[in-house]
């Protein structure tokens, strides 16, 4: 599985999309095998749907 910038836009908000991809299509010319890590963010109220 890739572990770049599309591989990770599933739970981002559409909005931020047209940013990334072309965030991703800069990396991918300056580093065409660059990846990413998506973090494990943990909230205090995780029942919250504010914090989800």
């Amino acid at each position: 599985m890739s572990e770049q910038i599309p591989a990770h836009l599933d739970g981002i908000g559409q909005g931020w999309h047209p940013l990334l991809q072309r965030l991703h299509e800069e990396l991918l010319a300056v580093s065409p095998g660059y990846s990413v890590q998506r973090p494990w963010i943990k909230t205090l109220c995780d029942d919250c749907d504010a914090c989800r």
